[in-house]
């Protein structure tokens, strides 16, 4: 190599390529910046493309869908009250204690109460809430708030009837229905 291509070797070096002048000259902050905008861009995107269904109009409250048969069994009242809180609607699904297998799904619209009878046994309770109803397989997508009753709810016969429950959705601090984050049932 002669002192002609070694002269010109670095000033090549010195003036950097189109790409070093680009990314080097950007403060770290801004490039930092960048990358949080298109990550949250391809978050919302994905978002979006798994919920690209159109919603559904939400049923009518106390439209219960049931997964079991119900003639002839007996049953305990069961009334579930929604709050008008921002609007939400709610559902809430009764599964079997044991087995885990899904008895009913009820809905309530936000500020109306359901009122139905369920057959008598000990029930998981898992309450979920959103505004975007895109039917009973996916609830409210990705948007629902799901909880799970940490104690089982019993309806039970007595000598003088039946026990059932009121449950109301307005979530009371330090209530007497303590409940854990779930996922979708």
């Amino acid at each position: 190599m002669g002192l002609a291509d070694r002269d010109y070797m670095r000033e090549r070096r010195n003036r950097g390529t189109l790409h070093s002048l680009r990314t080097n000259s950007l403060p770290s902050w801004l490039k930092a910046f960048v990358w949080v905008a298109v990550l949250g861009l391809l978050f919302v995107g994905f978002k979006y493309f798994l919920e690209r269904e159109k919603a559904q109009p939400f049923p009518p409250t106390g439209a219960a869908r049931w997964y079991i048969q119900t003639g002839g069994q007996a049953t305990a009242p069961l009334t579930i009250k929604a709050p008008i809180r921002s609007g939400l609607h709610h559902v809430v699904r009764l599964d079997e204690w044991h087995s885990g297998k899904p008895v009913v799904l009820i809905p309530i619209r936000a500020g109306e109460t359901a009122s139905l009878h369920v057959p008598l046994g000990r029930y998981r309770v898992t309450m979920a809430n959103g505004s975007r109803w895109l039917g009973a397989e996916k609830l409210f997508g990705m948007a629902s708030e799901v909880k799970e009753a940490i104690d089982p709810m019993e309806f039970y016969a007595t000598p003088t009837g039946t026990t059932g429950h009121n449950i109301d959705l307005a979530g009371r601090l330090h209530g007497n229905m303590p409940t854990k984050p779930a996922g979708l049932f």
